[in-house]
């Protein structure tokens, strides 16, 4: 993990193996619950929850997994005044026990939004596992992997935070040689930080 303070905000730029040994020790604390519940399937929270719900599936045994999504930002360190949400369920959980899978757990606001919409599918029981969680939150997860309040960067949205952060600078009117540095210090690579601004270019 590369953690810096550019522009005034605290950056923690995750890699793989970050995300593989927290998603294992979400796996462990899970496991180890003496109120262990034996649940009916996963569902991610689209999109942080897509890319390591099939590892801690795979650690809990779990064989049913099904992704809702809920849009919480519009960009690095901007949120949505309330979240949204774009995808509900397209199946029957009435009177399930289900684990919910999330990347990070900001304000909490995201949970508020699963908790009312689960209350209203009659969902019998849910815990949530969230890989980070930011000591703000409101509304916590059940299971954590790691408290971290800097802005976290995770490493399938890399190109996504370079074409953002380069946005907010360019209407600051940094200059380009400036954002790149910037952007390095991040810990973006070289290559990455060419293929996010041609990205940003393009769009």
């Amino acid at each position: 993990m590369k953690r810096s303070n550019v522009a005034g905000i605290n950056f923690a730029l995750l890699t793989w193996s970050d995300l593989t040994s927290l998603t294992g020790k979400l796996a462990e604390e899970i496991q180890k619950d003496s109120r262990l519940i034996q649940y009916d399937r996963i569902v991610a929270l689209a999109n942080g929850g897509l890319t390591m719900v099939r590892y801690l599936a795979d650690h809990l045994n779990i064989k049913t997994i099904n992704l809702l999504q809920i849009s919480a930002y519009d960009s690095v360190a901007q949120q949505m005044p309330e979240p949204v949400l774009l995808q509900p369920l397209a199946i029957n959980v009435s009177g399930e026990k289900i684990l919910v899978f999330e990347d990070i757990v900001d304000s909490g606001a995201t949970l508020k939004v699963v908790d009312n919409y689960f209350a209203a599918l009659g969902v019998k029981e849910y815990k949530v596992a969230a890989q980070i969680q930011k000591s703000k939150a409101v509304r916590s997860a059940d299971y954590v992997g790691e408290e971290i309040d800097d802005w976290i960067i995770f490493p399938y949205e890399t190109f996504e935070t370079i074409r953002d952060l380069n946005n907010q600078w360019q209407a600051k009117h940094l200059p380009e040689s400036e954002i790149r540095e910037n952007l390095s210090v991040i810990g973006f690579n070289e290559s990455e930080i060419n293929a996010g601004l041609i990205g940003a270019i393009s769009n």
